[in-house]
């Protein structure tokens, strides 16, 4: 059994035959897929059950019933841990050394999620956008202003230390990790810390005594610990008289939102996933103008800089593009709050063994080969 604080989204093969008789809505509640575990029940808020599939064409699983647990607060998953009542928990970096202490293995995958502060709003060209928000007005210089000052205000060190357990590391450059090659020195080093100059940006753009703005708390799948960024952030944006308005959201709930670009001067902590080789291959799902969400930005030049690596061959070429091209280009645009990448960790009980992990992928996976120990 898994404790995570929400269950992953994440597209596998469904039977097309099931979904176009029983609609798409049907599909959803009573999934009939080709993976080792069969979808057993759903309770919403609560858990989900599979059972292995026997004889399975590519491997049969070692445990007959996979069972993901819904558990929110980390000091929880950890107690039902211990207890053995469950036998992996997904939890953050800062309390790795905690379960050292007592006894229990833990495994981390370095580098798998790029952690930022999404800035709502930079959608100009859809109906839901605000020019009121301000880093998202329409004079481009006192929004890329606002947006420094945001980013000038946080200690992204201290958050990587403190909220992430020191298990990543800061980095500037948007959307990549410290070894990737289209990630130059220029690039990868962060914004400093200095609320002083935040503060004087926010008078430069007409904000001298800052603007209200509401952080949303909302946890993801694998990535527990974004709430307490986002609240270390709100904490770092009050110092420079930015007045944060808090609202823990479930992200079910916030799913509609962001699909509808309906969080217009909302602030909220994202992990981007480690989902393809290519830095260009996320952004081109969450920030393109015609993309069927936004977790990042909208932006004409974006758009030319994306659709060129969709449809360049060259790999060589693809690198020269982001190193040199795309990746100063958003550096100098500030899109949101670069925080940098992020470690995935889990706590493992005694009955589990090893298995076999992809490295760089967003979440612990391949359950099916959960060895028993």
């Amino acid at each position: 059994m898994i404790a995570c604080p929400v269950f992953a989204s994440v597209a596998f093969i469904h039977s097309k035959r099931h979904h176009e008789s029983v609609g798409e809505e049907g599909a959803e509640r009573n999934p009939v897929a080709t993976g080792p575990f069969k979808f057993v029940e759903h309770v919403r808020g609560d858990r989900i059950v599979y059972e292995a599939v026997e004889n399975h064409w590519r491997t049969v699983p070692h445990f007959k019933r996979l069972v993901f647990v819904k558990v929110p607060e980390p000091a929880t998953r950890m107690a039902m841990l211990r207890a053995g009542s469950v036998d992996v928990i997904e939890i953050g970096g800062e309390y790795v050394e905690e379960l050292k202490r007592v006894g229990v293995r833990t495994i981390v995958m370095p580098n798998v999620s790029w952690v930022y502060i999404i800035l709502g709003g930079q959608w100009p060209s859809k109906a839901t956008y605000d020019p009121k928000v301000p880093w998202a007005q329409p004079d481009a210089e006192r929004a890329r202003k606002v947006r420094l000052a945001l980013n000038l205000a946080v200690d992204k060190q201290a958050i990587m230390e403190r909220v992430l357990g020191g298990l990543g590391t800061v980095v500037g450059s948007w959307h990549s990790y410290p070894n990737d090659p289209w990630a130059t020195d220029a690039l990868k080093k962060p914004f400093p810390y200095d609320p002083a100059k935040a503060k004087a940006l926010l008078t430069e753009a007409g904000y001298p005594t800052g603007f209200d703005v509401t952080m949303n708390l909302t946890a993801w799948p694998g990535r527990g610990y974004l709430p307490d960024v986002g609240e270390a952030v709100a904490t770092y944006w009050e110092k420079v008289g930015i007045k944060v308005k808090r609202r823990p959201l479930d992200r079910a709930v916030f799913a509609a939102d962001f699909r509808a670009r309906a969080y217009s001067g909302v602030a909220l902590a994202y992990a981007a996933p480690l989902v393809a080789p290519e830095s260009w291959e996320v952004l081109i799902r969450a920030a393109h103008t015609k993309a069927a969400l936004c977790l990042f930005i909208e932006h004409p030049k974006f758009d030319e800089y994306l659709d060129r690596l969709a449809t360049e061959a060259s790999y060589k070429e693809r690198v020269r593009i982001m190193r040199d091209e795309m990746g100063p280009w958003l550096h100098e645009y500030v899109p949101g709050v670069a925080i940098g990448a992020a470690h995935a960790i889990v706590g493992v009980g005694p009955r589990v063994g090893d298995w076999p992990l992809i490295p760089g992928h967003m979440g612990f996976h391949n359950w099916e080969y959960v060895t028993r120990k």
